[in-house]
């Protein structure tokens, strides 16, 4: 029994046809879709903060960050068909790894930016495509600033 449910125990609207405590707060109709949790304590996101941290201790940090920050303001124009791959330091996504290959399909139009969500909606302007471990071909909207074309790149597999 949840804290909630405990607290309702006093509250005769809160016992379902079985003498069950319900929580209204947690309980959805038919037409409702089931929100995961939200991310807390012990979770990757307190690792990534760690590995930050650890990261501000690098003496390459500020040579590091210049170098980031270069590379997000230098633009590509990419075509249809293009391969492309993360500059360095700019990767923000899954796939594909750093040094491996992406297609990129094309930008988005301010039609499909409306269909991102609302946190991603003023950065993703374009489409790549890459084939994951199942041969899948999976699309993802990214920010062109973070791609270079795969032609131009020093080395197919640096960082």
């Amino acid at each position: 029994m949840t804290d909630r449910q405990e607290n309702n125990r006093d509250n005769p609207e809160a016992f379902d046809h079985d003498g069950i405590v319900s929580d209204p707060l947690t309980e959805t109709n038919e037409t409702e879709l089931s929100v995961p949790p939200p991310a807390f304590e012990g979770d990757e996101n307190d690792k990534s903060l760690e590995r930050y941290r650890k990261s501000l201790m690098s003496s390459d940090y500020f040579e590091h960050l210049n170098a980031a920050t270069r590379n997000y303001l230098s633009r590509d124009m990419f075509h249809e068909g293009d391969v492309v791959k993360w500059k360095e330091f700019l990767k923000e996504a899954l796939f594909p790894d750093y040094g491996a290959p992406a297609t990129f399909i094309r930008y988005l139009t301010d039609e499909d930016r409306k269909g991102l969500i609302p946190a991603y909606r003023s950065e993703s302007d374009c489409l790549i495509g890459v084939l994951d471990g199942d041969s899948d071909f999976i699309v993802f909207d990214v920010q062109s600033s973070r791609l270079m074309n795969w032609a131009n790149s020093p080395s197919k597999n640096s960082r």
